[in-house]
């Protein structure tokens, strides 16, 4: 019996290698045919990481899928160039559950990241959850400077033309997402958020006090956030923080609903940037 389970396993990924070394036309991969077990308890990540192999190295319309079932994955890095895609989509489906073991996330490390990346389209409707309440009290940067940063849910690192629609991400150890150098465009984000919206877009300090330094000359641009609803933990549910040097570009803010936990009005602090607002806007837009 064991025999048999294994056999599949193995073919998978020799499989994989097979295609990644060959190259393979459009089509779609699926993380379940790449080792994934899908029970919410063993490690999917290399399953994941071999998909994404394929995938990248495919050429024209891809799709990567991660269908209706829970997966332990994490921390992880999808990371490109994809140099003969033309475009790529992560059909999320599934229900993501970060690995709360913080000795596997090395330093600078975050949850799921999605790097050097172009036309990358994440979509379907899924779940990350970060189970962060396992690790929020060992965040001690706001009260100790020598501290160990917590892990990012999902990192957008150096990508053109992102778009997200129809995810939801759940109890983040830290921030729900981080953009850096990219175009990016979020919509129907459901996110029951532990820090509300608070996308690093190009400066920010998460110790308790930082020494003064030169701006960072990052160029944050386009960047759309449509349909977002949830809640926070923390009054201020909306911080867009843009370096001084580096002043974010054309941001758009669409239906944003976002209720503090506590009770009281939830609000908004920006820096360095100026947004432009239309639809539903809770916390009430900072100028």
């Amino acid at each position: 019996m064991k025999l048999l389970l294994l056999l599949p396993f193995i073919c998978c990924y020799s499989i994989a290698d097979a295609q990644s070394r060959r190259g393979v036309s459009s089509g779609t991969f699926n993380v379940l045919h790449y080792g994934a077990r899908a029970n919410g308890f063993s490690d999917d990540s290399k399953a994941f990481m071999a998909a994404w192999k394929v995938a990248c190295a495919a050429s024209g319309n891809v799709k990567l899928r991660i269908p209706r079932r829970k997966y332990l994955v994490g921390p992880v890095k999808f990371n490109g160039p994809c140099r003969k895609v033309h475009s790529i989509t992560v059909y999320m489906q599934g229900y993501l559950k970060a690995s709360t073991d913080l000795r596997k996330y090395v330093e600078g490390d975050d949850w799921i990241q999605f790097g050097h990346v172009d036309k990358l389209t994440l979509t379907g409707g899924g779940t990350f959850d970060g189970q962060g309440a396992v690790s929020w009290p060992f965040n001690r940067c706001p009260r100790k400077k020598n501290c160990r940063v917590l892990p990012t849910s999902i990192k957008f690192l150096a990508t053109t033309d992102t778009v997200v629609r129809r995810v939801k991400s759940l109890n983040s150890k830290f921030f729900h997402v981080a953009v850096g150098r990219a175009t990016y465009m979020c919509e129907s984000a459901a996110s029951p958020a532990v820090q509300g919206m608070e996308s690093v877009l190009g400066m920010y300090c998460p110790y308790i006090s930082c020494p003064s330094q030169a701006p960072s000359r990052v160029k944050i641009s386009d960047i759309f956030f449509r349909d977002i609803r949830g809640t926070s933990a923390t009054p201020v549910a909306v911080t867009l923080k843009c370096s001084r040097g580096a002043p974010c570009r054309n941001v758009n803010l669409y239906n944003v609903h976002l209720r503090y936990t506590g009770g009281a009005a939830a609000t908004a602090e920006c820096w360095n940037v100026k947004a432009r607002y239309s639809g539903i806007q809770m916390p009430a837009p900072c100028h």
